[in-house]
């Protein structure tokens, strides 16, 4: 089967669209994991002000595995482990 032009403009048209639906959708998904992330982050700080380390970790250890390349993340769960044995 053969296209014309203006098929061939279509089906370009097209799969850009898709491609940046596609794109969008990966863009707000890693953009929510970063969101979590700092959540985690956050009451693990908390919790480790008030002295609740076993929160503290299990709140790290989430935030470490949304983004486990980040290494302030992996020092800091590492000091409350630090905390959590004392």
């Amino acid at each position: 089967m053969r296209f014309g032009a203006e098929g061939k403009k279509i089906f370009i048209v097209a799969l850009i669209s898709i491609t940046f639906l596609i794109t969008n959708a990966c863009a707000q998904t890693q953009e929510q994991k970063m969101k979590m992330f700092d959540a985690h982050e956050e009451k693990a700080r908390n919790y480790r002000i008030t002295g609740n380390y076993q929160a503290a970790l299990q709140e790290q250890l989430k935030a470490v595995e949304l983004n486990p390349e980040n290494a302030g993340s992996q020092i800091i769960l590492g000091n409350i482990y630090i905390e959590f044995k004392q």
